[in-house]
């Protein structure tokens, strides 16, 4: 394992083994195709994304891990409640939809069933601390990776980068990520003291002057609150210091109630994580496209991170085996319906935003009601 100079090769190589990553490994190693997922198998990174709506349901089982997803001991939620556009509090309850309740994960474990879903599909899997380099080959792609073991070569036809933002295949061949904001979310978790009393299982939204904020009960007696504001705004107002933050968080009317009701300790540091809108000019190529946040990230108001992530995985997975089996328009009809899902987002994205109104002349909401000028439907080709 330690020669430099190993071959390998695998039918499809994903890289990055969140739940996009994962959906398309298991998805492409249940229709046959030798496949090897590279990641990490405990990243303790923080990530936004741990309240699921109650149509989560379908998705879970189209990937076939609802009933492993059901055993893991996640909290059902019940609704949320938002302060948006009003001082006055509104309620979406969970109660009316056919599926039931939502769900607040514990994201370290739903990334890990994730994994293990396309494990026992039938993926190999490689721990990877690094991607060295990509250059063409023959037959598709050299991929050059660092590992525990020592550097591993892989030749593949074909590439799946479901490494978020972050894309690290895509960049290395010439896709560009275009931001449509600088959203970023710093994140604070409370633990609940013997005292506290019964939290009520759901999300809490309340906007403010330079952003807006959630809350959320989480397994395990702890809570999250992330402030989602711009990363310039976090640097001048030095949020990353404990006592800053809770200094904005006192200012808010519902999040600051709920934390002193129920008498939550803030642990640990604050975490800031990325949170903007963003995308690639390409999401596809020869040999090679991006599946969830690496194609094309999503504001977490809209509250469909995991599930578009899963659902990108698993049509990157179609899409994949469809070109391999001598299709190649399929590229080409992924990215475009990549591209007119996105554009779709981005107009309730801003109907969203425009419903909040008291802060007109604050630099954060006046940003968020300009319509957005760099993306649509029929724009640059996705696909090249």
């Amino acid at each position: 394992m330690a020669d430099c100079g190993m071959r390998e090769r695998a039918r499809v190589v994903v890289l990055g083994a969140g739940p996009s990553g994962s959906a398309a490994a298991a998805e492409l190693a249940r229709r046959g195709w030798p496949t090897l997922l590279v990641g990490r198998s405990c990243d303790h990174r923080p990530n936004i994304g741990e309240c699921l709506p109650p149509g989560i349901r379908p998705t879970l089982e189209k990937a076939g891990v609802w009933e492993a997803f059901l055993r893991a001991g996640h909290t059902p939620s019940v609704g949320v409640r938002s302060s948006w556009g009003s001082h006055e509090l509104a309620d979406r309850d969970f109660i009316l939809s056919p599926y039931g309740a939502g769900w607040h994960i514990d994201r370290t474990r739903f990334d890990a069933m994730m994994r293990d879903s396309a494990l026992r599909s039938g993926a190999e899997w490689l721990e990877c601390l690094a991607l060295r380099n990509v250059e063409p080959a023959a037959e598709g792609w050299r991929i050059n990776l660092s590992t525990d073991s020592g550097d591993r070569r892989i030749d593949t036809p074909f590439v799946i980068d479901a490494t978020g933002r972050a894309n690290v295949f895509a960049r290395r061949v010439g896709a560009k990520r275009i931001a449509m904001d600088r959203l970023v979310g710093a994140a604070g978790y409370f633990s609940f003291d013997e005292t506290s009393s019964l939290m009520e299982p759901v999300l809490l939204l309340e906007a403010a002057e330079n952003g807006w904020w959630y809350t959320a009960p989480l397994p395990e007696g702890k809570l999250i609150a992330v402030f989602l504001t711009d990363a310039d705004f976090i640097q001048r107002e030095k949020l990353t210091q404990p006592d800053r933050w809770m200094a904005q968080l006192a200012s808010t009317d519902e999040q600051s109630r709920r934390i002193q009701k129920h008498g939550l300790s803030l642990e640990g540091e604050i975490r800031i994580v990325p949170a903007e809108s963003s995308f690639l000019d390409r999401v596809a190529g020869d040999g090679w496209l991006a599946a969830g946040d690496a194609a094309a990230s999503f504001d977490p108001l809209s509250a469909q991170g995991i599930t578009s992530a899963i659902n990108s995985g698993l049509d990157a997975a179609h899409a994949a085996a469809a070109w391999l089996s001598g299709d190649q328009k399929a590229l080409i009809a992924y990215a475009d319906r990549v591209r007119r899902s996105y554009a779709e987002y981005l107009t309730h994205r801003s109907v969203y935003y425009q419903i909040e109104r008291r802060w007109l002349n604050g630099d954060f909401w006046k940003t968020r009601h300009a319509l957005p000028s760099v993306f649509s439907a029929r724009g640059t080709s996705a696909c090249a």
